[in-house]
Formats: structure tokens, C-alpha cells, sequence
């Protein structure tokens, strides 16, 4: 499941860093339904930052999933 661009962040890391998945997970996108011990694979040359989940698991966590109250 792609979840993930892998946009370089100019100037503010040495080496590899993931970032602005924050837009999709307040969407509701894969990144929103990241639990505590799930593998996240990135392939950096590919731009592809993956969510490795079974589907049947991430439905269970769509149909449940809210979205968080805005201030």
C-alpha cells in the first residue's frame, strides 16, 4: 500500500528522513492506521514509503478509525 512520497526535507537532516505524512493520516490514509509494533518499509531511491500490513487487518482498523477533533 503506498502511503508515503519520500519528499526530501532540504537542509533540516543528514541521511534518510521520513516526513509529511502527517496530511494523509489526518485524512484517514495508512499512516492513520499505523499501530504500535507494525513495519514500515521505505525504499528511498523508489520514493515509497509502505505500510506492511495485512489488508484484511487495515479494513478492520478503517472501519473504526475517527478522525481527531481540530482545536
Amino acid at each position: 500500500m503506498r502511503s508515503g512520497d519520500g519528499r526530501p526535507l532540504p537542509g533540516s537532516t543528514r541521511g534518510p528522513c521520513i516526513g509529511h505524512v502527517s496530511p494523509e493520516a489526518a485524512e484517514g490514509g495508512p499512516m492513520a492506521l499505523v499501530r504500535d509494533g507494525d513495519v514500515i518499509e521505505y525504499d528511498i531511491p523508489n520514493r515509497r514509503l509502505d505500510l506492511v500490513v495485512p489488508s484484511d487487518e487495515l479494513a478492520r482498523r478503517r472501519a473504526s478509525w475517527q478522525p481527531r477533533k481540530r482545536n
